[in-house]
């Protein structure tokens, strides 16, 4: 059994001189968890990429292959060193079950290139199924599992910038260790559809209430939610809903680093991983070969990624290139000095003195010419008014108006095939017997109620119909012409003119054409 000083595997070597900003000891170390609740995600895809951008930056790097049932992480790194690992973390587990505290962990990573190694997650042999199905986990934790991973973690942390972990998926007993135990910040992958969103939602927020019940000193647990194989190019619609369920569903992970002004839709726009037909074949690192620099590939992303979890989701907006809200002035404390200022004398403008005498000599005229009620007028309208010269007389609009009325007339006609439209008219001016006939049939028939009033004489009046002739006098205040004008006060009530029957001799043609000379009040 390997003991601490017996090395016999290959370790990670320390650059002579880092390419990127070397991460301050115990302060910007972190151990970082990529979780997917369904398989299919990419999410080993975007761990493995983002593990050669940080070495790449001069970081040292440890990627743990977690997911022992699916051990996959180290096919990413095939093209960098052929040979397959020959040993794991499942031969650790097997070696701590054995004898507690005596396997050395580095004795299990093998280099890959320079800054970054591999833990992977064991000898893919014949007997590696049998290894991880015959591993006891509840025993394992009994015998003080739980001691271990926090030996494990403090190593890890001593010793390298940023360690990343490939969990397993779904809800098993590794989870709890990948998604509680271990990290600093976790990393959900999901797709676009509701199983991949949902699980991951509820899983997230089970491990952040099961951080806060661990009995180790731990900070609260930070959560970067990552889509991926998200294809916004060929349905863009589609792409845009599911990018706003993306931003609600995620919102409450995103307040606890997101700066202030910036929107869980606007980090999502610049950290998705888009589809790219291209990478889904095979075990590829586009971070290799794609261009880095195109908004639209998928290279970009992830160095977004890698960069935010480089800073700790510190500084988000900046590193993503997003415009942040000033940063509030800062009070003081101190008692300041008092400055007395002189008090200026404000003169109202120019413009202000020559609006205010317009309105007031306008609210004069209307005082004066009894109009004052102009302004809230309302609308009545006339249906089948036969006599619209009536109203187009400036003395009869001045008496309605005064009176805060305007008339609209619609021209309805005065025959039965010719119905009005009852819900546009205030009232109607019928202009005889079988008009108004019809029009309290069209009432009875819509049931609707109607009150009858007596017609409104006026010298005004202009009388073209033979029913308004006799009306105007029976009722005693016109003549016909030739005759001596009536003067007389208007009757309290007038009476309604009789129908006209079939034996009653009709005015001449010409007589009925010619107007009536009024008398009698208005």
């Amino acid at each position: 059994m390997a003991r601490p000083g017996d090395r016999r595997v290959h370790r990670p070597v320390p650059p002579a001189q880092p390419a990127g900003r070397p991460a301050q000891p115990g302060a910007d170390r972190m151990i970082v968890t990529f979780y997917s609740y369904k398989g299919g995600t990419g999410r080993t895809m975007a761990l493995a990429n983002i593990a050669v951008v940080l070495a790449r930056a001069g970081h040292r790097v440890l990627a743990v292959d977690f997911d022992l049932e699916a051990p996959g992480l180290a096919r990413y790194f095939e093209e960098i060193t052929p040979e397959p690992p020959r040993t794991g973390l499942i031969d650790l587990l097997l070696a701590e079950s054995a004898e507690p505290g005596g396997p050395d962990w580095r004795d299990h990573v093998v280099p890959i290139e320079r800054n970054l190694s591999l833990l992977a997650g064991g000898n893919q042999d014949r007997d590696y199924p049998a290894r991880v199905l015959g591993f006891d986990w509840g025993e394992f934790f009994r015998a003080g599992g739980g001691e271990f991973f926090e030996r494990l973690r403090a190593d890890w942390s001593a010793e390298y910038d940023f360690v990343l972990v490939d969990s397993r998926t779904g809800i098993t007993d590794t989870g709890g260790v990948c998604t509680i135990t271990l990290p600093d910040i976790v990393v959900p992958v999901f797709t676009a559809n509701h199983q991949s969103v949902d699980g991951v939602v509820d899983v997230m927020h089970r491990a952040q209430a099961g951080r806060q019940a661990l009995d180790y000193d731990r900070p609260p647990l930070v959560v970067l939610p990552l889509p991926a194989r998200f294809d916004g190019r060929t349905e863009r619609r589609s792409a845009q809903e599911w990018l706003e369920i993306f931003a609600d569903r995620f919102e409450p992970f995103y307040q606890d680093w997101l700066p202030r002004g910036i929107r869980p839709r606007q980090i999502l726009e610049r950290t998705k991983l888009p589809y790219v037909a291209y990478f889904s074949f095979g075990e590829r690192l586009p971070v290799r070969s794609d261009d880095a620099a195109d908004p639209e590939s998928l290279g970009y992303a992830l160095h977004t990624v890698a960069k935010l979890i480089e800073n700790g989701l510190s500084n988000a907006a900046e590193v993503v290139g997003l415009p942040t809200e000033p940063p509030a002035q800062r009070v003081r404390t101190d008692e300041p000095r008092l400055t007395v200022l002189r008090r200026r004398r404000r003169l109202l403008p120019v413009a202000h003195l020559i609006t205010s005498a317009i309105a007031l000599v306008g609210t004069i005229t209307l005082l004066v010419s009894q109009n004052v009620a102009l302004p809230f007028r309302q609308t009545i309208v006339l249906a089948g008014a036969a006599q619209t010269g009536y109203f187009d007389n400036p003395e009869v609009q001045r008496i309605l108006l005064r009176r805060g009325f305007s008339v609209r007339i619609t021209q309805a006609g005065d025959r039965t095939e010719s119905p009005v439209d009852l819900d546009s008219a205030a009232f109607v001016m019928t202009t005889g017997a079988l008009s108004t006939d019809a029009l309290r049939s069209q009432l009875e028939s819509a049931g609707r109620s109607s009150k009858s009033y007596e017609p409104f004489y006026s010298l005004l009046v202009v009388a073209g119909r033979h029913e308004h002739v006799a009306a105007l006098a029976s009722a005693g205040v016109a003549t016909p012409p030739g005759e001596p004008p009536v003067l007389q006060p208007r009757r309290a009530a007038v009476p309604r003119p009789p129908r006209p029957e079939a034996d009653v001799e009709r005015p001449r043609r010409d007589a009925r054409r010619r107007p009536f000379r009024g008398g009698g009040n208005r």
